[in-house]
């Protein structure tokens, strides 16, 4: 279940967008992320409405398979294996890179990183708690009673995305977030990176030497906590950490391309699935992934191709997480 989760199924969900994302290695983030949004668009209603994790684990994976089987359909002629060109020196980029980043790998097994982080309490006990009661942000993580619907909270559905990974695998709930996730997260942003690379660059050396410079910065850069560095190499697994390490840079990158062609419906729905990744990875992210699509926008119009259509790429970005901020408004000043 975990394979299917977490390695096929964004696999199969990524397909269709390549119609429209020329960029291969944009599959699989892409397809991760649009899982994420799945998960939230089922596990605030259900959270609202105190249905258990059972209910909603198994239905969202109900959900994943209709996607999965839908997204073969859509995106079966898109399915191309490219035997990889690599000549000369790129051989021994390919090996530095490989080294690097199976460093920080190992480093996410074997290291426990929640020294590191002030706020892990919450997000463990809140997924243990859904996994051990089967309630969904009702429990104070502090003081362990039972109280009133966390609304915020539970807008958050990364938090408990573990509980559901767990109670599909059988596996520790430690064992999923701290280590399965801290790898996992760890290669998806590797994989943002790549397909980065990918659009700044055409050749494959420069490609490679630009994830080595990004994996050398990271380890050197890994002093100080609240960074960027802490947040891929530090707890990773936390929703404010994925959405800044991999979520931000793969929508600027996404950008790019879509700028850079005319104007396509299908982005929209695309940019409007990602907001709703970022608002469940943090509440943070009902404001930073609206800024991250309309800051790049607004400066294209400056140029003489301007197209007044590419703001509505700020308009489907912005409905789901103005929708949960107001929620949120509402809950927190009204309620």
């Amino acid at each position: 279940m975990l394979i299917f989760c977490l390695v096929v199924a964004p696999l199969c969900l990524g397909l269709p967008w390549t119609k429209i994302v020329k960029n291969k290695a944009f599959i699989f983030p892409i397809g991760f992320f649009i899982e994420l949004a799945l998960y939230q668009l089922l596990a605030f209603p259900m959270a609202f409405f105190d249905m258990s994790l059972k209910t909603l684990t198994w239905t969202f994976v109900l959900l994943l398979i209709v996607a999965c089987l839908v997204s073969i359909k859509f995106g079966k002629d898109e399915i191309k294996l490219q035997k990889p060109r690599i000549n000369g020196l790129e051989w021994v980029y390919l090996v530095v890179a490989i080294l690097l980043i199976s460093f920080q790998i190992w480093k996410a097994i074997s290291m426990d990183r929640t020294y590191m982080s002030y706020d892990d309490s919450w997000y463990v006990t809140w997924a243990s708690d859904a996994l051990n009661t089967g309630r969904l942000f009702r429990t104070n993580y502090a003081t362990g009673i039972a109280d009133r619907f966390d609304i915020h909270r539970a807008m958050q559905s990364s938090l408990i995305f573990p509980a559901s990974l767990s109670y599909l695998s059988g596996l520790s709930l430690t064992i999923v977030e701290h280590t399965i996730l801290q790898v996992y997260y760890t290669i998806l942003a590797y994989c943002v990176y790549w397909a980065m690379a990918n659009v700044l660059f055409k050749d494959t050396d420069n490609k490679l030497i630009f994830v080595i410079l990004l994996a050398v910065f990271y380890i050197f850069g890994h002093y100080s906590h609240y960074s960027t560095t802490f947040r891929l190499l530090g707890p990773n697994y936390q929703g404010k950490a994925v959405l800044a390490v991999s979520l931000t840079p793969l929508v600027f990158s996404l950008l790019f391309d879509s700028i850079m062609e005319e104007f396509n419906k299908y982005n929209c729905l695309l940019y409007c699935l990602l907001s709703i990744a970022a608002t469940s990875c943090t509440l943070i992210g009902t404001v930073t992934i609206v800024l991250n699509v309309s800051i790049p926008i607004v400066l294209s119009l400056i140029r003489p191709q301007r197209q007044f259509k590419y703001l509505l790429y700020i308009v489907s970005a912005s409905v789901m997480p103005a929708f949960y901020a107001l929620i949120y408004l509402i809950d927190r000043f009204l309620i």
